[in-house]
């Protein structure tokens, strides 16, 4: 957007990283006149959106990997963690409950012994969000207890229930509580937050 503006100094530009859910929300009430979401418009939001303006575009723009995140300070400088969709699946449902599990040790010997007896508060967006599409998408493929319990969509029902409305909060509570965990997409973290490994 700099290097657009700087050479367009009569257009101005504003981002704000609400969430996909409501920048699609505020486009339909022509609030914004573009927005960016891991998930397409529905044919019906899309026919809306035509019969609101005429003509409307949606542009594939690049294929985005969601990272699993996690403030552990016991951990700082010692290789990501490994999480299996199975433990994954676990933390989320709430059978896992301590980054010091058995499970979680398994699959972490060489720092099996650093993981605090620190309870996993998992940061779920309580708004509509792509990234949520995405990730509970993947949990459905991967977990039929999912699938059947929480499902996938851009809202769910979380089994647990620390949440915060909005990227940009969710970074922000993840940052300052140590043994959080938080789905972003890939590239997208801050100093501190380390990112485990799945496969």
């Amino acid at each position: 957007m700099q290097v657009f503006t700087s050479t367009n100094t009569d257009i101005k530009i504003e981002y704000s990283d609400v969430g996909s859910g409501q920048g699609v929300s505020e486009f339909h009430n022509g609030l914004t006149i573009f927005g960016c979401s891991d998930v397409p418009l529905t044919t019906e939001q899309l026919n809306q959106a035509k019969n609101k303006y005429g003509t409307v575009y949606q542009v594939p723009y690049l294929l985005g990997g969601i990272a699993i995140v996690y403030n552990v300070p016991e951990l700082k400088d010692k290789q990501p963690l490994n999480l299996t969709p199975e433990v994954l699946v676990d933390i989320l449902l709430g059978k896992i409950n301590y980054w010091d599990d058995p499970k979680i040790k398994e699959l972490n010997p060489e720092v099996a012994n650093l993981l605090p007896h620190k309870e996993i508060y998992f940061i779920h967006r309580s708004d509509g969000s792509g990234t949520t599409a995405v990730f509970t998408s993947y949990l459905s493929f991967v977990s039929s207890e999912w699938k059947t319990k929480v499902g996938s969509g851009k809202t769910v029902q979380w089994p647990l229930d620390s949440m915060g409305r909005g990227t940009r909060c969710t970074r922000k509570y993840r940052s300052c509580k140590h043994g959080s965990a938080n789905t972003v997409l890939h590239g997208i973290r801050r100093t501190g937050i380390y990112e485990a490994h799945t496969n």
